[in-house]
């Protein structure tokens, strides 16, 4: 905060000049002097002249003043002056940006934010939703108010549509309003329903993921009727409440059919079906007598991962003197580098890093001996769900000074999900200054230094999260040196009854608070005051400067 003490010195230049003429010149002129004209008739001073003196008095000098001029209705010009000063304290707010009306979708963070100039720090804020007052400090944490400078906002979390709506600032006598549309994105779903294929006796398991939470009634259904729950079906949803999962236990040939979730208007359906190409038990020759000795002592079973996460399958064969090679979906896959095999002894193991969705299918292991022609297979499937997140910890608004190092921080449930970075709605990919760093489930956007290309609204997001937060420069007020060093070596001086104009030049954002002071009393706009502010600068004009000295000062 800057406060700068300003003499303003008002002289009449006709005496000065006198004051220095030598004293033969003034002789000659005092002896030439005419004589002073006669003195007109004093006519009675208008209302609107008192009005105009009254306005740049103290009110302890009113009566007296009122005597000096002979008006004598003292009563309905101190009315008169009252209502002028009220529109003059219309001024007391400054609306320098109005509130902006707003679209947000469910769940997010909306701020609503406005720049005030207020005279009286102390002005009352009043924030309402329709005609009702918000009560913020009982809303735990849904709505919030907070201040930077002269930008005022009020922050509404996790809103839901009884969140639309008209919203009201009132300050001073200014009113401000802003619609906020809330937009609830359809029900759908992510992921859809897939058929699946196992062998007897083996658990399947059906998964879909929903876009949003829903009190709908999510309904399970084999071949068109209802499914309960009991020993044989398993029903759960995940604890974010998007994920629904059915496991069918105990595979038999009665289970094959149609299996569908049901969400209000909305249905996916698939197929189970038992695969009877592979059987999971002792193979036997096709041609032979009698049965063939046993190859796997144990068998592939159904494995099931999330996206980024390693797969392993193993079996264990009756002799490691077998032959083996892998397929996937039927097509071998032996000698593909995208697998890891391992064999050791009777073991062998199949190994996929860093699954993607692309890897689900029916993996198998083929086993041949040398004195037998034919092929023992063992197989299973393999199921990568995609990986959903959560935000453990989102991202908090920065106000930052210029050229300051700045970063928001978004830390997941899941260190393996990777997300993006957006802009005003723009994906960051390459911009000037800005490091994006993940480390685990952390994830960083930092700046080097803060500038004011930077300033914006920027997201995080990743499947199944998002976070939200304004990047805003906030650089205290700063004025030329020189300026400062000048307006306290000098006076300001002005002719009296001339019109006295003092500009201020300063840095600041936001734009900051500026109160001019006369003799220790803030100044306001009249009819002989005019006070001005832009971004830049802050300028006082005072029009029929009076014939005195007075202390001018400025408070940035």
């Amino acid at each position: 905060m800057y406060w700068l003490p300003i003499t303003m010195r008002c002289i009449s230049w006709q005496n000065k000049w006198m004051d220095e003429l030598p004293d033969e010149i003034s002789s000659f002129l005092d002896s030439h002097r005419s004589a002073p004209a006669p003195k007109a008739e004093k006519r009675p001073i208008t209302e609107e002249e008192m009005l105009k003196i009254l306005s740049g008095a103290d009110k302890k000098d009113y009566e007296k003043i009122c005597a000096e001029y002979g008006f004598t209705d003292f009563r309905g010009i101190l009315k008169k002056l009252k209502e002028m000063k009220k529109k003059v304290d219309v001024e007391m707010v400054k609306v320098l940006k109005p509130l902006e009306d707003i679209e947000a979708k469910v769940d997010t963070t909306v701020i609503f934010d406005t720049i005030l100039e207020l005279r009286d720090p102390n002005t009352r804020l009043m924030w309402f939703k329709e005609n009702e007052m918000l009560r913020i400090q009982y809303s735990l944490g849904k709505y919030e108010m907070k201040q930077m400078g002269t930008k005022f906002m009020l922050h509404v979390t996790g809103v839901t549509l009884k969140d639309s709506g008209t919203y009201r600032l009132e300050v001073g006598d200014k009113t401000l309003t802003a619609k906020l549309n809330v937009i609830d994105e359809p029900l759908k779903f992510l992921t859809e329903l897939k058929p699946l294929r196992v062998t007897e006796r083996q658990t399947a398991v059906f998964e879909v993921r929903l876009s949003k939470k829903t009190d709908l009634p999510v309904i399970w259904k084999v071949k068109g009727k209802e499914l309960k729950r009991d020993e044989k079906f398993d029903v759960s949803v995940s604890e974010d409440g998007l994920t629904y999962t059915m496991k069918i236990k105990d595979v038999r040939h009665s289970d094959i059919g149609d299996y569908s979730l049901c969400i209000g208007d909305m249905v996916a359906s698939t197929q189970l079906f038992i695969d009877s190409r592979f059987r999971n038990y002792l193979q036997v020759r096709a041609s032979s007598e009698k049965p063939g000795e046993g190859i796997f002592v144990s068998n592939l079973k159904n494995t099931r991962v999330k996206e980024k996460g390693k797969a392993r399958m193993e079996c264990e064969l009756s002799s490691k003197d077998v032959f083996i090679k892998w397929l996937k979906d039927g097509k071998d896959i032996t000698h593909n580098p995208r697998y890891t095999f391992l064999r050791e002894g009777k073991r062998a193991e199949i190994i996929i890093e860093d699954c993607d969705l692309a890897d689900s299918g029916e993996y198998a292991i083929v086993a041949m001996q040398e004195s037998d022609a034919h092929e023992y297979v063992s197989s299973a499937n393999l199921t990568v769900d995609e990986r959903f997140a959560t935000v453990k910890s989102g991202m908090s608004d920065i106000q930052s000074p210029s050229r300051s190092p700045a970063e928001f921080c978004v830390v997941l449930n899941d260190e393996k999900v990777e997300g993006v970075w957006l802009k005003d709605g723009k994906e960051v990919t390459d911009m000037k200054g800005v490091q994006i760093v993940k480390q685990g489930a952390v994830h960083k956007l930092i700046f080097d230094k803060v500038g004011d290309e930077h300033e914006g609204k920027y997201t995080f997001r990743a499947k199944g999260a998002e976070s939200e937060a304004v990047l805003a420069i906030a650089d205290p007020p700063v004025i030329d040196p020189n300026v400062l060093e000048l307006l306290g070596a000098h006076p300001v001086t002005v002719k009296a009854g001339h019109t006295a104009t003092i500009k201020i030049p300063f840095k600041g954002k936001p734009m900051p608070k500026v109160t001019w002071y006369k003799d220790g009393i803030e100044m306001m706009d009249d009819e002989r005051t005019k006070l001005e502010k832009d971004s830049e600068s802050t300028v006082l004009t005072l029009i029929s400067a009076c014939g005195r000295t007075a202390a001018l000062s400025c408070c940035v």
